[in-house]
């Protein structure tokens, strides 16, 4: 893909953290796991992005890596989370 050394640190660390959102959100999710989530639950867990962004915008040098937590739910179509981007609008690393 033609990412450099830091592009590619910063992906890796980016998906390692992407989920971090998740902690205390939906533990029902996944102690009482089924194939679909009740609707109340499904709109927890789609806020896990935005939480992981604003825990990561918090450590210092990890700035550069909220774009990438906050839009690794995004589609191509931009039928994502959590803002629809579409197409080129996400970020590659994303």
């Amino acid at each position: 893909m033609g990412l450099s050394k830091s592009e590619c640190s910063q992906l890796f660390f980016a998906s390692v953290l992407a989920d971090m959102g998740m902690v205390d959100l939906a533990e029902d999710a996944w102690e009482n796991p089924v194939s679909e989530l009740p609707p109340d639950v499904c709109a927890r867990v789609g806020l896990h992005p935005a939480r992981s962004e604003e825990r990561i915008r918090q450590i210092p040098h990890l700035e550069v890596l909220a774009p990438l937590v906050r839009h690794h739910h995004e589609w191509w179509d931009g039928i994502g989370y959590p803002d629809g981007l579409d197409g080129s609008a996400i970020p590659l690393g994303a």
